[in-house]
């Protein structure tokens, strides 16, 4: 009988780690125009609510957001502004919103050729969130007249929110309750400096591996953005049969089509957090 070597990955939790964070409830970073919601030539104000523990962000120091991003759906000008805000903000958003608890602004200029493309920028002074902030508003204001969209994508972990007075809606809405159920918009944050928890579960309650057993290539996804990530393939006597770096971000797909059928562990880790998974190849 062949014995079967099992590797425990160790855990310290509690310790914290600074790491480049992407803030993110995107999973797929396909912008398209079919997955995208606006007044038309209105004041649209799009935005997402980002739970800061739902991220593993320490909250009980201050960190800075230094960059962010956005999908743009169709603008048909050059020079089209769009103004970022960030506010502080609580879990239960909109309910108890204070549209005065701004943290920072930044004006971003998109050109005709943005359409249906992410449009990156850098805030020029970091933005501090301080500590004790539960939640952050990510909005994307646009006045009234202006011909860009917000770009959507195909999935993610939680609606954003859209507010357009010149189209009636006067708060934060959910897409779906204005009858636009697939409606998403593409917006990330980066942070340079957020101190992560290193939890034992992390990985592995936002990762799986499908098919299994697969007679092919092997799929890793991952429900939440863990930036980069290393994924060791493990036969049962120990040996690292693959590597690969891959973007712990919705789906990858690992080549294991040409190795032998057996038993084998996929270690998947990055700064944060480890888990191994078990999958047959047949």
């Amino acid at each position: 009988m062949k014995k079967i070597t099992l590797f425990v990955l160790a855990f310290i939790v509690g310790i914290a780690v600074n790491a480049q964070t992407t803030i993110s409830q995107n999973t797929d970073d396909t912008v398209t125009g079919a997955n995208a919601v606006g007044c038309p030539g209105g004041d649209n104000d799009w935005a997402r609510l980002f739970i800061l523990s739902d991220f593993f962000i320490d909250n009980s120091a201050d960190f800075t957001l230094n960059s962010g991003a956005f999908g743009v759906q169709t603008t048909d000008a050059t020079g089209v502004s769009a103004t970022v805000t960030i506010f502080g903000a609580t879990a239960d958003f909109p309910a108890t919103f204070d549209d005065t608890n701004i943290l920072g602004t930044q004006d971003v200029t998109i050109d005709e050729t943005a359409v249906e493309s992410i449009v990156t920028f850098d805030f020029d002074t970091p933005i501090v969130v301080p500590a004790g902030t539960e939640a952050i508003v990510y909005a994307i204001t646009t006045p009234l007249g202006n011909n860009l969209f917000v770009g959507g994508t195909i999935e993610e972990t939680a609606e954003g929110f859209l507010r357009s007075v010149q189209c009636g809606v006067t708060d934060y809405t959910l897409p779906t309750d204005i009858g636009f159920p697939d409606a998403h918009f593409y917006m990330t944050l980066t942070s340079d400096d957020a101190v992560l928890g290193v939890e034992d579960d992390i990985l592995n309650d936002n990762v799986s591996v499908y098919p299994n057993p697969t007679n092919g290539d092997l799929n890793i996804n991952f429900a939440r953005n863990f930036g980069t990530t290393t994924v060791d393939i493990i036969n049962v006597n120990g040996q690292k049969v693959l590597n690969a770096s891959i973007e712990g971000f919705g789906n990858n797909t690992i080549a294991t089509s040409k190795l032998a059928n057996g038993i084998y562990f996929a270690q998947i880790s990055n700064d944060t957090a480890n888990t191994t998974i078990k999958f047959i190849k047949n």
